[in-house]
């Protein structure tokens, strides 16, 4: 018997933005490993993570900023060149990555031409800075609803 099928199969390419979220979780990471001496940490022994940043903690992997050793070093995680240079605001990063199928894409890839943002070279400092305005404009926007609720009440 001879039976062929011919099929599509639909991969898709995930964007990851380096956040606030993802910079607050790798400065967490960095300022404990370089004052381990460097040793590698396992994910688990991170201090202060919650629980979606131990879920999300390898996506950093993607940005270059950390490497993983295999198991013959228990899974840990050693901070990378890179990562230790945007950690000191030495060197920039890219802010935006694509992934498909555990791959990262490379900025040529033609799923770039159908996502409206593109990846640029960002410091550390410039994210931070980013929080710090959000949450200057959360605080205002709090107090803000605080005063109109407090009328409404009297």
């Amino acid at each position: 018997m001879e039976y062929s099928e011919q099929r599509t199969i639909t991969v898709t390419a995930y964007p990851i933005r380096l956040s606030v979220r993802y910079v607050e979780m790798f400065s967490k990471f960095a300022k404990q490993y370089l004052a381990n001496n460097r040793q590698g940490i396992k994910k688990r022994d991170i201090q202060d993570l919650v629980n979606v940043e131990v879920t999300t903690f390898h996506h950093l992997e993607y940005f270059g900023l950390i490497t993983r050793y295999g198991e013959e070093q228990g899974n840990e995680w050693h901070l990378s060149k890179d990562g230790e240079q945007f950690f000191a605001g030495q060197e920039p990063v890219f802010d935006l990555i694509a992934h498909m199928d555990g791959e990262i894409l490379p900025l040529n890839h033609e799923c770039w031409d159908t996502n409206k943002d593109k990846p640029k070279l960002t410091m550390i400092w410039e994210i931070m800075k980013q929080s710090q305005r959000e949450w200057e404009e959360y605080t205002h926007y709090k107090e803000i609803r605080k005063s109109s609720f407090q009328k409404k009440l009297f």
